[in-house]
């Protein structure tokens, strides 16, 4: 989605209101423009969990015994990295539905959306674990 496509998506609707209008009934651009806008805000409540729980698996690797296999915290980055090309292929797939439609970009970041959730909580519950 781009940037300019946001833009006029606010200026339409105005940012000082107290009305979301991703809530009303929407053409088919701000329904995509409403996911993607989800997604983005799903995707960084998930980048200050990844910070948290990466703190986390740090802290670990301080008090382990070298037994010759990878810290807690690489293997995390690895795990990571692994997901978001999952996700990504994944959601691609699933927005693939509608091929070349108006509604492929919904189902993509609604996918986006809905995965990145997941992981964030699957990261929480790690930083969490004893």
């Amino acid at each position: 989605m781009s940037v300019l496509a946001l833009l006029l998506l606010q200026a339409v609707t105005g940012t000082d209101s107290t009305v979301n209008p991703c809530d009303e009934s929407l053409v088919q651009h701000q329904m995509n423009v409403c996911a993607y806008q989800a997604y983005q805000a799903a995707d960084k409540k998930r980048n200050a969990q990844w910070e948290e729980t990466h703190n986390y698996m740090k802290d670990l690797d301080k008090n382990q015994n070298e037994d010759g296999r990878i810290g807690y915290a690489e293997a995390l980055r690895k795990a990571q990295r692994n997901w978001i090309a999952f996700r990504d292929s994944h959601c691609q797939s699933v927005a693939f539905q509608f091929r070349g439609g108006s509604a492929e970009p919904l189902l993509r970041y609604n996918c986006l959306e809905k995965e990145t959730k997941r992981r964030t909580k699957a990261l929480a519950d790690l930083a969490t674990e004893g």
